[in-house]
């Protein structure tokens, strides 16, 4: 199995895993394209979680990782300013 396959299997067992502990009715997906805020351009995720509260619709992607060694704050940095809109 390559490298490439197995880590595509990871990524679904999150899912599969989210699903399982998501809000009833929640809609998991994996993987997603969500549109970047500012150029409109589509953008993959490994997974997406979309609900809804009230009138609030609810979006949260997940972003799977594999280091062998201790990550500085830069690419958590880096996930939110996908979904953050440019001022």
């Amino acid at each position: 199995m390559s490298e490439q396959h197995q880590w595509r299997q990871f990524e679904k067992l999150v899912a599969r895993i989210e699903k399982m502990a998501a809000p009833l009715g929640a809609a998991v997906k994996s993987p997603d394209r969500i549109p970047d805020l500012v150029t409109g351009e589509l953008r993959e995720v490994d997974a997406s979680i979309r609900y809804q509260i009230g009138t609030t619709p609810i979006l949260i992607t997940i972003e799977c990782r594999k280091r062998n060694r201790k990550q500085d704050d830069t690419w958590i940095e880096q996930l939110a300013t996908k979904r953050r809109p440019q001022a």
